[in-house]
């Protein structure tokens, strides 16, 4: 623990550790880790998962992360957890069972985020349903809140999630662009106060340009 991150890592068997901070700008949820992710411990590690491009793209982040770098996220205001701590693979592969809501639902209270980003509907259904609101989710802003925090549910990023339409729009992007605007990243190159800067892109890459706004 680093100025002022909060990394909840290996409690009782966490497949991924949660990185989390009091007061963040936006807290992105999974509903467990896949099988590469765990495998490198590390979050959105998947071939062909466009999470990190996704999140530069939309100007969420003011550089392209690597799975390798994502505890550094914290850096810029994001936070990173899973409902299902302690189980990974596909969302099929996942028992019901293993969904902790409870503890999801603490953290959230705890650390108070501005906004919860649900990576996919799978975790936004869970947590709907724990609530009290239902399983109808759709991607965008919902009406109703975890604690005090206000959520929007994005598609997933995953490389098997590919097909023409997701809720009315072609592309994933724009979801994650909507998110942007609605949660105030306005200025994506300035970190939190009193937490450093993450280390440049290694040299000799080029991350992909964003779309004109």
């Amino acid at each position: 623990m680093t100025g002022g991150q909060t990394v909840l890592r290996g409690v009782l068997g966490m497949i991924l550790p949660d990185y989390l901070a009091p007061d963040l700008r936006l807290v992105i949820c999974g509903t467990a880790a896949g099988d590469a992710s765990a495998a490198r411990g590390h979050y959105y590690a998947g071939p062909g998962n466009k999470l990190w491009e996704h999140l530069y793209l939309a100007a969420l982040t003011p550089v392209r992360f690597a799975p390798e770098d994502d505890a550094n996220i914290l850096m810029y205001g994001i936070g990173l957890t899973d409902v299902a701590k302690h189980a990974h693979g596909t969302d099929d592969r996942i028992p019901r069972g293993a969904y902790d809501a409870e503890a999801f639902i603490a953290k959230i209270a705890m650390f108070r985020p501005a906004w919860i980003a649900f990576h996919g509907k799978t975790s936004a259904k869970v947590i709907s349903r724990h609530l009290g609101w239902g399983a109808e989710v759709a991607y965008g802003e919902q009406g109703w809140p975890v604690a005090t925090s206000k959520v929007f549910v994005l598609p997933s990023s995953s490389g098997a999630n590919q097909r023409r339409d997701y809720d009315g729009r072609p592309d994933r992007l724009s979801w994650f662009e909507e998110l942007a605007r609605l949660s105030g990243f306005a200025d994506p190159g300035q970190p939190t106060p009193g937490l450093a800067a993450p280390a440049p892109p290694a040299p000799g890459t080029a991350p992909p340009k964003r779309r004109s706004p």
